[in-house]
């Protein structure tokens, strides 16, 4: 096979490797958003839901969608009064990951989309191995800094785009 065709097939295939993954994390964010114990991946589903249980005990609420009068809004994955999570697959191991500037953006922003500007709030990454996930809360001052940032690139949107608010 001439080189040029084998590196085309390579990146072909990675491709479509990539588009497999991400088919699957959107199943199994899908099973674990409609709670669905006894379909494909329900092993899946049981553990984000002990992940999140055991971490703040309470009536979940799935999806949930917010418009808020600064101008931006979301749907959250999961939220009882005083908790917000959202949920990540992966392929990585569990224990490595760690949490990024952008889920104590969005987590911010969601709390205070859902009027609830003191929730705890976590990030919630599925493996898409096996079934088992790993819960990490943001701290309150990752929080606020995200809170910060996020607020600083939705003005920064509004001034570049001349948009206005509302």
């Amino acid at each position: 096979e001439p080189e040029a065709d084998y590196i085309a097939r390579i990146i072909r295939d990675s491709q479509e490797q990539g588009k497999q993954a991400a088919a699957q994390g959107t199943e199994i964010h899908a099973a674990i958003e409609g709670r669905d114990f006894e379909g494909k991946y329900g092993e899946y589903v049981g553990a984000a839901r002990l992940a999140i249980e055991g971490w703040c005990p309470g009536i979940w609420t799935q999806e949930q969608s917010f418009s808020h009068p600064l101008g931006f809004g979301g749907k959250v994955d999961d939220h009882t009064t005083n908790a917000v999570v959202d949920y990540k697959t992966t392929d990585k191991p569990l224990e490595g990951l760690k949490l990024w500037d952008e889920h104590a953006q969005q987590l911010a922003a969601y709390r205070v989309g859902l009027e609830m500007p003191e929730a705890r709030c976590a990030i919630v990454y599925v493996s898409r191995i096996k079934p088992e996930a790993r819960l990490i809360e943001i701290p309150e001052k990752d929080l606020q800094r995200g809170w910060a940032m996020f607020q600083a690139l939705t003005n920064y949107w509004y001034a570049r785009t001349g948009m206005k608010r509302g």
